[in-house]
């Protein structure tokens, strides 16, 4: 049975990285194509890395980039279109790694569900616009959490368990960005009606959002899209909005 040997320095640092799945088993493929074959370097297109990797284009694209900024991985010589790919080489040498630039450089650095809760549920200050029945939930820790806030930490755990029965791989959440837009999308329609948004959002077979990844930012932009399929106008309600444009015309 063929082998794949790692150094222990390499497989101990890739253990303590903060890689997000898509970033390590980008790393691990290359170690298998390289080290696998006693290589330092080999030629591997993207169709390759998709083969064995089960993600998005855009999403592996964006691991292949991570990785070469935070000089895990290097691009030793870019392909030429149909006629070679990018040949890749791993980064041996732990101590040219850069990965105190992650957090800066990768804005979906990996994090549990608990992390980005905790990121979005914050403290409001005690004051007169605070304190009130309407926007306040008092805890036994005599910690307050505001609905708002608490509407939107139970959509991401939502949104985060889904992703991962959907497609069994770890949401990567974009923390603030993502919590703001499910915060104005929450002032625009309930829970429950986002929540069955969401699930015809994670049923759909467009194009453009499995291109895109299902991910908070791609659902915001494809909202009215979901809206009009959801809600589809009837015949009566066709003719009345063709009345109303020729009035406003007139």
């Amino acid at each position: 049975m063929a082998k794949t040997y790692i150094e222990n320095d390499v497989m101990i640092n890739l253990i303590s990285s903060g890689l997000n799945g898509t970033e390590l088993s980008v790393v691990l493929f290359l170690i298998r194509k390289t080290n696998g074959w006693h290589k330092e370097t080999d030629e591997i297109s993207l169709s390759q890395f998709l083969k064995h990797i089960p993600v998005t284009k855009p999403t592996l694209c964006k691991a292949i980039k991570n990785l070469q900024l935070v000089k895990i991985i290097k691009l030793v010589k870019k392909g030429k279109s149909l006629k070679s790919s990018n040949e890749y080489r791993l980064e041996k040498n732990i101590e040219n790694w850069q990965l105190v630039k992650k957090a800066k450089l990768v804005k979906f650095t990996k994090r549990t569900s608990k992390d980005f809760n905790n990121q979005l549920v914050k403290k409001p200050l005690h004051t007169k616009e605070t304190i009130t029945k309407d926007n306040i939930q008092k805890k036994a820790s005599n910690v307050t959490v505001t609905s708002h806030n608490a509407g939107t930490k139970q959509f991401i755990d939502w949104w985060y368990k889904k992703f991962r029965d959907t497609f069994g791989q770890k949401y990567n959440v974009e923390g603030a960005k993502d919590g703001s837009l499910i915060k104005k999308l929450l002032d625009k329609y309930s829970y429950q009606e986002l929540i069955e948004l969401a699930e015809r959002f994670f049923d759909s077979k467009d194009k453009f959002i499995q291109d895109s990844g299902y991910t908070i930012g791609v659902f915001n932009s494809q909202i009215n899209k979901l809206l009009i399929k959801q809600n589809p106008l009837t015949e009566t309600e066709k003719v009345e909005q063709m009345l109303k444009r020729r009035e406003n015309g007139s």
